[in-house]
């Protein structure tokens, strides 16, 4: 498991130049992965991980592929879905 799109908070001010646009500035510091929530999460004793799994094993397996790899997977793993949706179509 990869580390994707980290979510982000956005800081307390939005910068708003003339043309009217919002520009939405954020800290470094806030850009987190969901695992390194989950982290955080668990040290504060606010998430519970199913029975057999431990952060320590998704750790190693976030480690496992380059963020490249697990992209690449997760594209095919999405177009053979997609696809198995088309083909259900076809037979209705």
């Amino acid at each position: 498991m990869a580390q994707f799109s980290p979510p982000v908070h956005v800081c307390d001010r939005d910068h708003q130049p003339p043309s009217g646009k919002i520009i939405k500035r954020y800290k470094d510091e806030d850009v987190k992965t969901p695992l390194e929530c989950l982290v955080l999460l668990s040290v504060k004793d606010l998430v519970t991980l199913k029975e057999g799994i431990t952060l320590d094993a998704l750790q190693a397996q976030a480690k496992s592929k380059t963020d490249l790899a697990a992209a690449q997977e997760m594209q095919r793993a999405k177009s053979e879905l997609f696809a198995s949706f088309q083909k259900q179509k076809r037979r209705a």
